[in-house]
C-alpha cells in the first residue's frame, strides 16, 4: 500500500487526477465494510495535498473515488523536465518547421530513380 501511496502522491503533486480503486477478490466480497475504512486511511494520508473530487461507490467488485490536488499544492515537473520541455513552446515549433523545410529542400535536389520511359515499351504477341 506505501508504494501506491507514494505513486499517488506524486501524480497528486504534479497536478494529475487519480482514480483510487479497492478491488475485491472471492470471498472478500462478504467483507464490503472495510472498504470505506481502508479509503479513509488513504484519504487521511493524503488529506494535506490531496481532496475528493467524486464521492466514493462500489462499482460492482471495486470501490472507487477520484482524488484531485488541493489549491496551490501543485508542483511543476518537480525539477525532471527534459531538454525540450525547458524550452519554450514557441522555439520548438521554430525548430521543427526549420527542420522539416530543409528536410524538403533536400528532396528536391534528388534526381528521381525512376525517369519516365521516353518510348512505348515493345508490345508482347
Amino acid at each position: 500500500m506505501n508504494t501506491g501511496l507514494e505513486k499517488v502522491k506524486k501524480f497528486i503533486l504534479g497536478g494529475d487526477i487519480v482514480k483510487i480503486s479497492i478491488q475485491f477478490k472471492g470471498r472478500q466480497m462478504a467483507h464490503t465494510e472495510f472498504g470505506p475504512k481502508l479509503l479513509a486511511k488513504i484519504m487521511s494520508d493524503l488529506s494535506e495535498i490531496a481532496e475528493q473530487d467524486r464521492e466514493a461507490r462500489f462499482e460492482g467488485r471495486r470501490y472507487v473515488t477520484i482524488v484531485k490536488p488541493k489549491k496551490g499544492v501543485v508542483q511543476k515537473h518537480s525539477g525532471q523536465e527534459g531538454p525540450e520541455e525547458s524550452r519554450p513552446k514557441e522555439e520548438n515549433e521554430a525548430e521543427n518547421q526549420e527542420s522539416s523545410s530543409e528536410t524538403v529542400q533536400n528532396n528536391q535536389g534528388r534526381e528521381d530513380s525512376q525517369k519516365p520511359p521516353d518510348e512505348e515499351p515493345p508490345k508482347k504477341q
